[in-house]
């Protein structure tokens, strides 16, 4: 039995070092996952770091670029006034240009259409923008050419002007001075 005893005990003792040895290893394979657990954590806490980064850059460029839209569309307006600015330069007094500002009227002739006065209105309000048209609402006799036009054009936009300045002071008691004027 003492034999016995002694292989279970030098079994036993051989156990426990192996143990002992195993628990060594795993507490080793322990520290190595905690070290690249938190090198993993590192890793991401980076990368989320960078991605918010990205992100706020984004939202920055986004915005610039939004307001620099904004800008453009607002300024279009602008730029729209002066490039009809330079093509009347350009062109002169061209028939374009020239036509009455009748808004007023043509909102008055559509409101009062059903009655003879406001159709008549409209009538006439159409022929004044079909002679402005054709270039029939003057007539030159300097026989210079381009000149020509160029005065006919002239002429017809300030006796609009005129008559659109003599419309705007329309009352009810002046309508014959101010045909007379016209």
């Amino acid at each position: 039995m003492a034999k016995e005893n002694e292989a279970k005990d030098s079994l036993e003792r051989e156990i426990n070092a192996q143990k002992v040895a195993h628990e060594g290893e795993l507490q080793k394979l322990k520290s190595v996952i905690k070290d690249k657990n938190n090198e993993s954590m590192r890793i991401i806490g980076l990368a989320n770091e960078q991605a918010t980064e990205i992100l706020n850059n984004a939202r920055i460029n986004a915005t610039s670029i939004a307001g620099e839209a904004w800008e453009a569309k607002n300024n279009a307006q602008v730029y729209q006034e002066a490039l009809g600015a330079i093509q009347r330069r350009i062109e002169g007094y061209g028939d374009q240009w020239v036509i009455p500002n009748t808004d007023l009227l043509e909102d008055l002739a559509d409101e009062y259409s059903f009655e003879e006065a406001g159709q008549n209105l409209k009538l006439h309000i159409n022929h004044s923008k079909k002679l402005v048209k054709e270039g029939k609402t003057a007539v030159s006799h300097l026989n210079t050419g381009s000149d020509d036009s160029t005065c006919m054009r002239f002429v017809t936009n300030a006796f609009n002007g005129r008559v659109d300045s003599v419309i705007a002071k329309v009352k009810h008691d002046n309508y014959g001075k101010l045909r007379k004027q016209i």
